[in-house]
């Protein structure tokens, strides 16, 4: 049986211990849909991703583009 331990329990994002590995859990607040879970590695380019996302949302609302 794997060994679980909550880390972190956001809105949309849970960090979890499981067994020698972080996982990252995203999902919506019901839970009616399905969830995506990443390793920590996916995880940090995940994060990067949406970073850089984020930025080009920022430019186009900003009236600029890219």
């Amino acid at each position: 049986m794997s060994k679980i331990r909550r880390i972190f329990n956001g809105k949309y994002v849970i960090v979890e211990s499981v067994d020698d590995a972080i996982e990252l859990t995203i999902g919506e607040p019901t839970g009616l849909l399905t969830s995506d879970i990443y390793s920590r590695s996916e995880s940090i380019e995940l994060l990067a991703e949406l970073a850089r996302a984020c930025e080009s949302f920022d430019a186009v609302s900003q009236g600029g583009g890219k």
